[in-house]
């Protein structure tokens, strides 16, 4: 969705909102994160409306991705992605026609697996999908929402558990896809007014290393 160049503004809220020592700064945080989200959600809400009079009513259902720790004691057991996307699909439900399509939060759809899960390369059974409401099932589609996509090896073992549960990933969306401050072209992109959405996951297919357009799962990005 944006991209964040490492120690500027969408970074420093994707670092504060879970791991802030003041909950202020956090909740502060979490409220900028979430209205990101909203407006990238009332953006796919219209889309999806213009061509639901050809395909019938939808479901798109938002899993956040677990952390692959134990977190932290200031989450009390609940990652705190969970709470901004339960706002964002609040705030983007209340907007546009009544007639636009249904958003689901399923934050206990994904799970820790028994896999490794590491950096570079996405993981078979590093997560594990486990599809418990009817709103998962039949047509829905499945959002898969990360805060921080690096390497995207956590995102994209999250998309292969939802694959392997023969559920449908229509997206994985990033609230901020990490780049290096010295690469001035994409901070320039960071920093431009913002047009037509893009993709903040992979901007083109050049700019994917070589091994990980190799390793990447057949799922599309945002």
């Amino acid at each position: 969705m944006r991209l964040a160049p490492r120690g500027g503004e969408v970074h420093r809220h994707l670092v504060a909102y879970k791991a802030a020592p003041s909950q202020f700064v956090r909740a502060a945080a979490s409220e900028r994160l979430g209205g990101l989200l909203a407006e990238f959600l009332v953006e796919l809400l219209a889309t999806e409306l213009d061509e639901m009079h050809c395909s019938g009513p939808s479901v798109t259902v938002l899993a956040t991705v677990p952390s692959s720790g134990t977190g932290r004691a200031s989450w009390h057991g609940v990652h705190p992605l969970t709470s901004v996307v339960r706002d964002a699909c609040s705030s983007a439900g209340r907007s546009g026609s009544p007639a636009r399509p249904t958003l689901h939060v399923d934050p206990a759809l994904l799970h820790r697996g028994p896999g490794y899960l590491g950096h570079l390369l996405a993981s078979p059974d590093g997560f594990l999908a486990t599809p418990q409401s009817p709103c998962v099932q039949g047509r829905a589609r499945i959002l898969v929402v990360d805060d921080l996509y690096t390497s995207g090896a956590r995102a994209q073992s999250a998309a292969r558990a939802c694959a392997s549960a023969g559920l449908t990933v229509a997206a994985i969306v990033p609230l901020g896809r990490l780049v290096d401050a010295r690469d001035l072209g994409l901070v320039a992109q960071a920093r431009a007014p913002r047009g037509a959405p893009r993709c903040a996951t992979h901007p083109s297919t050049a700019e994917m290393p070589e091994a990980r357009r190799a390793t990447s799962l057949a799922v599309k990005a945002c």
